[in-house]
Parts: structure tokens; C-alpha cells; sequence
């Protein structure tokens, strides 16, 4: 019966430090779980469709700057309409684009809401008869800026 040799174990190198090894090679590394893409074609299809029920100004509303830019898009298109012209034709088609690309971004990033996906509330975490503060608590119960930075939970 003839022996083989057994090949030598595989060493890293690390470059420019010569011909001294460095230790066996690490294998490569591997996913445990597999994760979802955001070019899934169903959460693009949602987001597409949720792109365009966004264009509400009841829900653009609580987006200032793109709710103005839907009120730009609105009447540039008013006026292509009543007066066509190339230059505002672009302009209106660029501004429309700008919303539809916000929706859809926005839509997006909120994503299917999964098991494991973590889902914050608008309600605070500490006991009833405490007081909360913060930089978002001024926000979350609706007082605008100036407002008080202290409410009740």
C-alpha cells in the first residue's frame, strides 16, 4: 500500500512581511440568516403604489418642503396646460418626479413591517406620574417649536 503525502495546511500571508506565515486561513465568512433585499420586487411594487396615495396634501402635509413642491408641481401644471411650453413642461415633469421619488423612497424605507422588525410607539416608557424629557418630547405630542420641552407621560 503506497502513502500519500498530506498536503500542507493553507497559511495566510500577510503582503510586504516576507515569507513568514501568519497563521492558518480563516474561512469565509457566512450569512446565518438570510436577509431581504430593498430590490425585492414586492416591497418595490408597495412602494410604487404607495409613491402615488402619498401625493394626498392631507399626508404631504406633514412633510413642509415636499408638500411645497407639490404645490409648485401643481401649478406649473396648471400652466403647461393652459399655455404649453417646453421650458415649463421640463420643470413641471422635474417636480413631479421629485415628489414621486420622495414618496417612493420614503415608502422604501418603511418597508413591510415583519416580526422582527422593532415598531416605536408614540407612547412613553416611564411611569404615569412622572415627568418625560427630551428633544423629541416637544415634538411627539405636537408643540411646535419654542414649545415645552416637558410633558406628561
Amino acid at each position: 500500500m503506497s502513502e500519500q503525502a498530506l498536503p500542507a495546511p493553507r497559511t495566510a500571508r500577510v503582503s510586504g512581511s516576507g515569507s513568514a506565515p501568519t497563521g492558518p486561513a480563516r474561512p469565509p465568512k457566512v450569512r446565518s440568516r438570510p436577509t431581504a433585499s430593498l430590490f425585492e420586487p414586492s416591497i418595490l411594487r408597495r412602494a410604487a403604489g404607495q409613491a402615488f396615495v402619498k401625493l394626498d396634501p392631507r399626508t404631504m402635509v406633514h412633510i413642509p418642503v415636499m408638500f411645497v413642491v407639490e404645490i409648485g408641481s401643481v401649478i406649473t401644471s396648471i400652466e403647461f396646460f393652459a399655455r404649453p411650453d417646453v421650458f415649463v413642461g421640463l420643470v413641471t415633469l422635474w417636480l413631479w418626479a421629485t415628489v414621486l421619488f420622495a414618496n417612493f423612497a420614503e415608502a422604501v424605507a418603511e418597508g413591510p413591517v415583519t416580526g422582527g422588525t422593532v415598531v416605536l410607539s408614540d407612547r412613553c416608557s416611564c411611569p404615569s406620574s412622572a415627568w418625560c424629557t427630551g428633544p423629541s418630547a416637544s415634538t411627539r405630542r405636537g408643540a411646535g417649536p419654542g414649545g415645552p420641552t416637558r410633558w406628561r407621560c
